[in-house]
C-alpha cells in the first residue's frame, strides 16, 4: 500500500513491565495495612522509576537515579519507601536503602504581613513584637530586657 499513512504506535507497555506492576499490587494488596490510596501511589512510583529507565533488579541504579534527579526531597523518600517495598516483594530484606532527609523550609513571613500583625495586637504585645522584629532578638531575650540593659549613648 503505498502512500498510505501508517498505523499509529501506541504506547504499549511491554508485557513484563505490567506483569511486574501487577504483581506489585497484588503485594501491596495483601499487606492489608495499606490504604487504596496509599497502594496506587507506590504503584505509580514504580511505574514512574521503570519508565525513567531503572533497573529494578537493581538497587544501585534505583538510588543512582535518585541522587541525579531533579525531584523533590519528598518525591524520591516515597520512590524509597516504594521501591524498599518493591524489594521486600522479592525477598531481598538485606539490601540497605538510602534514607532521604526531607528538606522544609522555615516559613518566614513578608515585612507587611508582620506590619499588619503588630497593628491588630494590643500596645503591649505590638511593642514587643516590634522589639522582636527590630532587633532580632530571640522572645526570652526580649521579654527579660531591663531599660537598664539599653545603652541610648551608643545606641
Amino acid at each position: 500500500m503505498a502512500g498510505a499513512n501508517p498505523t499509529p504506535r501506541t504506547n504499549i507497555a511491554p508485557p513484563a513491565f505490567s506483569e511486574t506492576l501487577t504483581r506489585y499490587m497484588t503485594y501491596l494488596l495483601s499487606k492489608k495495612s495499606l490504604k487504596p490510596a496509599t497502594v496506587k501511589r507506590k504503584v505509580k512510583m514504580i511505574k514512574s522509576l521503570l519508565k525513567h529507565g531503572c533497573d529494578l533488579a537493581d538497587a544501585e541504579s534505583v538510588v543512582r537515579f535518585l541522587n541525579t534527579c531533579s525531584w523533590a526531597s519528598g518525591t524520591k523518600d516515597i520512590a524509597i519507601d516504594s521501591y524498599g517495598d518493591y524489594l521486600d516483594m522479592l525477598g531481598l530484606t538485606e539490601v540497605k536503602l538510602p534514607h532521604i532527609r526531607r528538606e522544609k523550609l522555615p516559613f518566614i513571613p513578608a515585612e507587611d504581613e508582620l506590619d499588619a500583625l503588630m497593628f491588630n495586637a494590643s500596645t503591649r504585645m505590638a511593642a514587643f513584637l516590634r522589639v522582636l522584629k527590630d532587633t532580632a532578638c530571640r522572645p526570652i531575650e526580649a521579654w527579660v530586657l531591663k531599660w537598664t540593659d539599653i545603652d541610648f549613648a551608643n545606641r
